[in-house]
């Protein structure tokens, strides 16, 4: 689920930046804000909802209760178990027969249980529609105007480079990049590859 939402909202941030780049040149300032909003927030998702509970995995008695919200009836059945069984002194204060009826029912009870019932499925698929859309959005941006939406991520990921945006006109100019002496002079000439000049105004 962790890895879901960070995809999301990666793939959103992305589309909106990219998308106001492409109508509207965003500036530095702008560029770098919207790189901060796509790596901090799914970085803190990934970790807090994707990697930590696999590093820190929950309590015993943290399972248990999650399993009985799962099934249903339990009516706290399994987390007295795991109470008992970890708390010897407790147990004692039980009749043998109490404790082998408390575990025959909770093992009854939990013949239907699967993992896959403690999942939140609903958040599951809406963190995975949510990414599904935005990540189709984004390559349909990216395969209706390649220069452009290529240009706007390059801009953002480097937001302190100096990358003009994209432009419909291409220009080549000559003799590029050269060493000359102070004071010489020379002669520039630029080559338009691609549009009309007109259209820089």
């Amino acid at each position: 689920t962790g890895t879901l939402l960070a995809s999301a909202w990666l793939a959103a941030i992305l589309l909106i930046a990219v998308a106001f780049d492409i109508v509207v040149p965003l500036p530095v300032i702008m560029r770098a804000a919207a790189l901060v909003l796509v790596v901090l927030p799914a970085s803190a998702i990934l970790v807090f909802g994707g990697l930590r509970p696999m590093l820190a995995p929950p309590s015993y008695a943290h399972v248990a209760r999650a399993m009985e919200a799962a099934l249903g009836g339990m009516h706290n059945r399994l987390v007295t178990c795991l109470d008992l069984s970890q708390r010897p002194a407790t147990r004692a204060l039980f009749s043998p027969a109490f404790c082998r009826q408390l575990a025959d029912e909770t093992v009854q009870r939990l013949v239907p249980f699967v993992p896959a019932m403690i999942l939140d499925r609903r958040l599951m698929f809406r963190a995975g529609g949510a990414a599904t859309v935005a990540g189709a959005l984004l390559v349909l941006l990216l395969a209706f105007f390649p220069d452009r939406a290529l240009t706007a991520l390059h801009r953002i990921g480097m937001p302190l480079a100096d990358l003009p945006p994209a432009s419909s006109v291409s220009y080549r100019v000559e003799p590029g990049t050269t060493r000359m002496l102070r004071g010489d002079d020379f002669t520039a000439a630029v080559t338009v590859t691609r549009g009309h000049p007109d259209d820089l105004r």
